[in-house]
């Protein structure tokens, strides 16, 4: 007997059997607008202006911040240092007396501090800023002589020594200072007092470039002496050698300036020029005369120069400029004052009665 068919069993063929799912058809869909994704690209774009105006206003602010930090860190550091010097002055100045009031008065301050007086208030420290040419001035004007304040002698302390000095200016302060410590027999303390003396005699940046340019700590094993002569061979090579030796050689007798004058020129900058590397005597002295004979004015003197032997020294070629001139001048006296003498013009005006055009013919 058969079995009738399932009904679901057809279904499921024809569910088989039928076709499959047709693909949907996007032909005639619309794109997306063309100001939607410009509207977008903008947006993303002044998002990341906005955050880059933010981060960098951000480094300005941060940036500003740190450098009111650091300039109240230096004035803080500048007081403090100003306060020890202050104290190594009291403690350190020649002929100081703890316990006697009017000592502080008889006693020279060194030189970087300007103002100590008995109210205690906070010394100041000479300005770096201060120009060159004042500091020669204050060279000029300081000598070794000796002062007296209120029954006391004390010898005149060397200005503070600046880090735009020329060499120079450099060479006249080292003989002050020099001069200064051997009048309060500095020689005798022991090395690291007078290295506090020299500390204290030039400004805080000429500090600092001992320390940081030159690598001599506060607590170095150098002399006084081999310090100074760091220092010296640093203030030298701030100016070009070139430059140097072209003034030398171009230097030139002005008008009206006398010999001894541009002989103390022309030396000043010889110092300044290292002429040669053999016989430091020999030949220096053969660049020098070479330069003198370059250097004169008087057509005359550069004559009688040449006619030197060639073997004269400077110091014969210098004898025989200032004889020269020294001449030149006493018969220029001698003729002005033959020109002036009374004797002179009785001569004249007795000519001047015998001479026959002035006499007068008789009637």
């Amino acid at each position: 007997m058969p079995f009738p068919a399932a009904r679901g069993s057809e279904d499921d063929e024809e569910e088989i059997a039928s076709p499959p799912f047709e693909t949907l058809d996007t032909t005639h869909l619309s794109p997306p607008p063309v100001d939607m994704i410009s509207s977008l690209i903008r947006y993303l774009e002044e998002s990341r202006l906005s955050a880059d105006n933010r981060r960098i206003q951000d480094d300005e602010e941060r940036c500003q911040r740190d450098e009111e930090r650091r300039l109240r860190d230096n004035e803080a550091r500048r007081k403090e240092e100003d306060s020890r010097f202050q104290v190594l002055v009291t403690l350190l100045s020649p002929g100081h007396r703890p316990h006697s009031a009017s000592s502080a008065r008889d006693i020279s301050s060194p030189p970087p501090l300007l103002g100590v007086g008995a109210s205690g208030a906070t010394p100041k420290v000479a300005s770096p800023a201060t120009s060159t040419a004042s500091l020669a001035a204050s060279l000029a004007a300081a000598t070794p002589t000796v002062a007296t304040s209120a029954g006391k002698h004390v010898a005149h302390s060397p200005p503070t020594l600046l880090a735009d000095s020329s060499f120079q200016v450099f060479r006249q302060w080292r003989r002050l200072w020099e001069d200064y410590l051997l009048y309060h027999d500095s020689q005798r303390l022991p090395r690291h007092k007078q290295l506090i003396q020299l500390r204290m005699a030039v400004s805080l940046d000429v500090q600092r470039i001992l320390e940081h340019t030159l690598g001599i700590a506060p607590d170095t094993s150098l002399t006084v002496t081999e310090v100074l002569d760091t220092l010296q061979s640093h203030f030298k090579s701030q100016r070009n050698e070139a430059l140097r030796r072209r003034e030398l050689l171009c230097c030139k007798q002005a008008d009206g300036e006398s010999f001894s004058d541009f002989f103390v020129r022309l030396k000043n900058l010889a110092e300044e020029v290292d002429l040669c590397t053999g016989n430091a005597m020999t030949c220096a002295e053969i660049q020098l005369k070479m330069v003198l004979l370059m250097g004169v004015r008087d057509e005359e003197l550069i004559q009688r120069l040449i006619s030197l032997d060639t073997g004269a020294s400077l110091q014969d070629v210098v004898t025989c400029c200032r004889s020269f001139e020294a001449t030149r001048h006493t018969a220029s006296a001698i003729y002005s004052l033959q020109a002036t003498s009374p004797h002179v013009h009785l001569q004249e005006g007795q000519a001047s009665r015998q001479d026959p055009h002035s006499l007068k013919q008789p009637p």
